[in-house]
């Protein structure tokens, strides 16, 4: 009875829906209890920080270094009310949404082109499960907000195609790539679509209405800026250095690389950004401020002279990006995905992954049947990867061909057993897992999970885990003993705990003795690591007059003055005095100091108990 099959249909489906519906819920349930789930880094620390700025008018006066409409999207909701420290928490919940919905339109496209129910199904529970989908739906960035309009414009493209008054559909198809195409300029060459389609008469008109509408949000968005900053640019400025970096002689293809170390950057700087305007000012002999235009001509000029310098060199870089976006491997941008899966028990055992993907939409192109409109889905998908390829082939941006991919692969879910040759499909699988599967050029490289592990020390220390913080910087010195932010990160975690009197034993300097005394060896001063570099060489190495020296220039140098007041006095090495009591108020160890020295009366409190612990461990000190 066709009824009852359309009903089974539906319950499968809806059964499908609540699966990655909750699949998704036990993830963010978990990852919300995560260092990178508790507080954002890297781009998502910026775009919390960007919406923080549009909310407070605060943006500087210049035109958009990057996308600005989803920071724009998030700071509606500190104009709801909402306070700036829930912009994470929000953006996971919205980036999980825009997931599902991502999931379901997936499903709807695929109906449409195959016109299969069992295609359907197969596309919702494949994207919905995408471990990598989900892991990168949670950050706070525009890529999965971005894969919801590329989906919506791949949709209504397909519904203008089927439907006999569609001009409507194709101007909310272009409508739709206008606006993703402002959160991720990556999906814009998909307008190329339409201009292919233009080619027959009677698709000029769709194609004109589709353009149409994916040249207003554009052309919005720069009146935005031009509103902002005075000057017209549809497009963010950081385009041209990010192509130089992905196409320079030096680049691997995979990631950006820097060349600068910018070891004292805030989490939320962006890196890219910094390195390129240092590298445009050294070698133009310019200063601030800087004329964008000028700065990405320059840059445009370095791209051409480093392909046409080296063409043979470039179509090496071009063959390797290739064979990256094939590869089943998930490409390092700001994580590994594969590092930060196996920390996940939600997403650790799920065995989908871009490798089986890629088989099977290979063994769909063999077997599917041409079915009318299933053409563009290859056109975008060509497109897309274009794009993709121009710059880095980093999971983050190669996420953006899975669900056309899926899309793609759920034709071999519309077919019958007996319509698959097996005996050939067989040595295409293999083939195909030979290059999806295979580690050739650094494809499987795992040298990034120190910065990873080093991106969760960061993290920890944000949240006062100093236990975690120093766990994480262990795991990067133990592959980088000589690594500079992980001895750092290490070194204040374990200053947080002796301030906090949880270290008595005088052999705890065990565990960060390797580190200071590379510091000492290299004479490295850093402004967090004074104060314990200091106590340690009076506790452990009984080098008195050393040790003063290093608390003096931290005195001298330090925002935080109060502790190294705190260890003279406690040390006998300067007097208290009453210019120290405004300063004791807030910082416990030097309160202590000033009690000790009575300038302040003694009391029975666990703040005393405390401060006695940190003392009597930090300056080996029974007073």
């Amino acid at each position: 009875m066709p009824g009852k099959a359309i009903g089974n249909s539906n319950k499968w489906f809806v059964a499908a829906f609540i699966t990655v519906l909750l699949y998704g819920v036990l993830f963010i349930f978990w990852f919300l209890q995560t260092p990178l789930g508790m507080t954002p880094v890297l781009d998502g620390a910026e775009n919390i920080l960007l919406a923080e700025k549009i909310f407070q008018a605060t943006l500087p006066a210049e035109p958009f270094y990057r996308a600005m409409l989803y920071p724009a999207f998030l700071s509606m909701f500190r104009v709801l009310g909402f306070a700036h420290e829930d912009l994470s928490i929000i953006a996971a919940m919205v980036g999980l949404l825009f997931h599902f919905a991502n999931a379901i339109l997936v499903a709807w496209i695929s109906f449409l082109i195959w016109k299969s129910r069992r295609a359907s199904l197969f596309s919702l529970l494949f994207y919905g499960l995408y471990p990598p989908a989900l892991h990168f739906a949670l950050d706070p960035f525009d890529i999965t907000m971005g894969i919801f309009f590329l989906l919506l414009s791949c949709g209504f493209l397909i519904k203008s195609e089927i439907s006999q008054d569609s001009l409507h559909f194709s101007g909310i198809a272009g409508l739709s790539l206008g606006i993703g195409s402002l959160l991720r300029a990556n999906i814009l060459p998909m307008a190329a679509v339409w201009l292919f389609a233009m080619r027959r008469p009677n698709r000029r008109l769709h194609g004109l209405f589709a353009l149409i509408g994916v040249a207003l949000p554009l052309l919005l968005g720069g009146l935005a800026n031009y509103w902002h900053s005075g000057q017209f640019k549809i497009m963010p400025w950081q385009g041209p250095f990010n192509l130089y970096a992905a196409n320079y002689e030096r680049a691997n293809g995979k990631y950006f690389q820097q060349t600068l170390l910018l070891a004292d950057r805030e989490l939320s700087v962006n890196p890219a950004r910094l390195e390129s305007e240092i590298l445009y000012l050294k070698a133009t002999g310019k200063n601030y401020p800087i004329d964008i235009d000028d700065f990405n001509r320059w840059w445009h000029q370095q791209t051409v002279k480093a392909i046409t310098g080296q063409p043979i060199l470039w179509l090496k870089l071009v063959v390797k990006k290739i064979y990256y976006l094939f590869n089943n491997f998930e490409q390092y941008n700001n994580k590994t995905f594969s590092f930060h899966k196996q920390l996940s028990p939600i997403l650790r055992y799920n065995p989908l992954c871009f490798g089986l993907l890629f088989i099977i939409a290979g063994l769909a192109a063999m077997n599917s049947p041409k079915v009318q409109n299933s053409s563009y889905i290859v056109q975008i998908l060509i497109l897309i990867s274009i794009g993709v390829l121009a710059f880095y082939v980093s999971a983050r941006f190669r996420i953006l061909v899975v669900p056309l991919l899926v899309i793609w692969s759920s034709a071999l879910a519309s077919l019958k057993l007996d319509q698959i040759n097996l005996r050939r499909n067989i040595g295409l699988a293999l083939f195909l897992a030979f290059i999806t599967f295979s580690g050739f050029a650094g494809a499987g490289d795992i040298s990034t999970y120190n910065s990873d592990r080093l991106l969760l020390a960061h993290a920890s220390a944000r949240l006062g885990m100093d236990q975690r913080q120093i766990f994480w910087a262990d795991e990067v010195l133990k592959n980088d003993p000589e690594n500079l932010q992980a001895i750092r990160v290490k070194l204040v975690g374990f200053t947080n705990l002796a301030l906090a009197g949880q270290l008595s034993n005088q052999s705890e300097w065990r565990k960060v003795q390797a580190e200071i005394e590379f510091l000492e060896k290299k004479q490295f001063l850093f402004p967090d690591t004074l104060f314990i570099h200091g106590c340690y060489l009076y506790s452990v190495k009984n080098l008195t007059d050393k040790a003063e020296e290093i608390w003096l220039q931290g005195l001298a140098e330090s925002n935080q003055k109060d502790i190294y007041q705190a260890a003279l006095v406690l040390t006998g090495l300067k007097p208290a005095s009453e210019k120290m009591l405004d300063a004791s108020q807030n910082s416990p160890l030097l309160w202590y100091a000033m009690v000790k020295s009575r300038y302040l009366p003694s009391e029975s409190s666990s703040r005393a108990t405390t401060n006695a612990a940190a003392v009597k461990f930090l300056f080996k000190s029974d007073s």
